[in-house]
């Protein structure tokens, strides 16, 4: 039989789960992996280049190139800006 002290304790778990997701809005659209590399590719970027280029590490750059971690929404904005309103690589290092 359940007890009292569980019961609590699932409704306190559920709770947390809605307020979580009532608060939990993308305000971008993720960018893909192919998205990624079809950026830096436009860019003329290697993934290891890309790096030193939007600041983040070499194995960060990798990982949003093969999937393993979601490109981070600054770095997505920054990218589809860029391919946007024409920036070159140059510029993207400047920044």
């Amino acid at each position: 039989m359940i007890t009292y002290d569980e019961l609590k304790a699932e409704r306190d778990a559920l709770r947390a789960q809605l307020a979580k997701a009532r608060h939990h809005k993308k305000p971008y659209e993720e960018m893909t992996t192919e998205e990624y590399r079809a950026a830096l590719n436009e860019l003329g970027l290697s993934i290891v280049a890309s790096a030193e280029h939007l600041g983040v590490s070499h194995r960060q750059s990798q990982r949003y190139a093969n999937g393993t971690s979601p490109v981070a929404a600054p770095i997505a904005k920054l990218l589809r800006l860029a391919l946007r309103i024409g920036l070159t690589a140059d510029d993207l290092k400047a920044i």
